[in-house]
């Protein structure tokens, strides 16, 4: 309970209408205390107006927070992308293992007894034991140049490579150079469709070729598709046959300079091709 008001000294209570508030309680709220807070302030304003004025005088504590700030911010983002990476991401990696489900196959082809490799430089294919790891063959693809993408029909056993404005088709059992036809310029990609027997080049002109398998020996080219410059790059659903392409647009090349030129930045996009 509260003491009465009128066993207390007259300096020691306040009266506010019909209730009596003790000044000890009075003063919890800020009452006389007020002059400090105001104080408080007005040093405040004082050292803000000297720091505007003198901003070298700033500098030492501008520092240490700046340092106090990275090191938190790192420790922080450390530890969350630990976590996540550790708890979430390995965790519905060993569930979906656990469960035989893997969403991105990789590895070899067990059954398979050899793969095929691109040698750019030397303008030739390898053909490889998969049991061994040897190098079984080294096919020359001349006429054609600078193999890059490389794609295979199991049915005819064709390697499709794209190469400098040609499609170098290759006989996988014996490395014999089946057709040459042309395709559009900086080809980096092929893709296969083996619904369809369409070989798709994507070629960094802007561009997509499409050849035809009419047969083991014969090719026809039965559209450049236009794309955007720069979609050299391509992957294929083979559910679909959806085509898939990234792209972007760059910076124009300064003169002398070398390698290649800069993306424009928030250009980024896939292409989605398919009839």
């Amino acid at each position: 309970m509260l003491p009465d008001s009128q066993d207390m000294p007259a300096a020691a209570a306040q009266r506010t209408g019909d209730i009596t508030v003790p000044r000890a309680i009075d003063r919890q709220f800020g009452g006389p205390k007020r002059p400090i807070i105001l104080w408080l302030g007005g040093v405040g304003c004082a050292l803000g107006l000297l720091l505007l004025a003198v901003p070298a005088i700033a500098k030492p504590f501008y520092l240490t927070w700046y340092l106090l700030a990275c090191s938190i911010g790192i420790v922080v983002s450390n530890v969350l992308v630990v976590v996540f990476f550790y708890v979430a991401i390995t965790g519905i990696g060993l569930l979906m293992r656990a469960m035989g489900k893997r969403p991105i196959r990789k590895g070899f082809d067990k059954n398979a007894k050899t793969y095929w490799e691109n040698v750019e430089d030397k303008s030739e294919i390898v053909a490889i034991d998969i049991k061994t790891f040897k190098v079984l063959n080294h096919w020359s693809i001349a006429p054609a140049e600078g193999p890059t993408g490389l794609a295979y029909d199991k049915a005819t056993k064709r390697l499709f490579a794209g190469c400098d404005k040609k499609l170098a088709v290759v006989d996988a059992t014996s490395g014999k150079v089946i057709a040459t036809p042309t395709i559009g310029d900086g080809c980096d990609g092929v893709a296969f469709d083996a619904a369809k027997k369409n070989v798709y080049t994507a070629n960094g002109d802007g561009t997509i070729t499409v050849v035809h398998e009419d047969a083991a020996d014969k090719f026809t080219i039965t559209e450049n598709a236009v794309t955007k410059k720069s979609a050299r790059t391509i992957a294929i659903d083979k559910t679909t046959g959806l085509l898939y392409l990234p792209a972007a647009e760059f910076e124009a090349m300064e003169p002398g300079q070398k390698g290649r030129p800069k993306m424009k930045a928030g250009t980024f996009q896939v292409l989605v091709v398919g009839k």
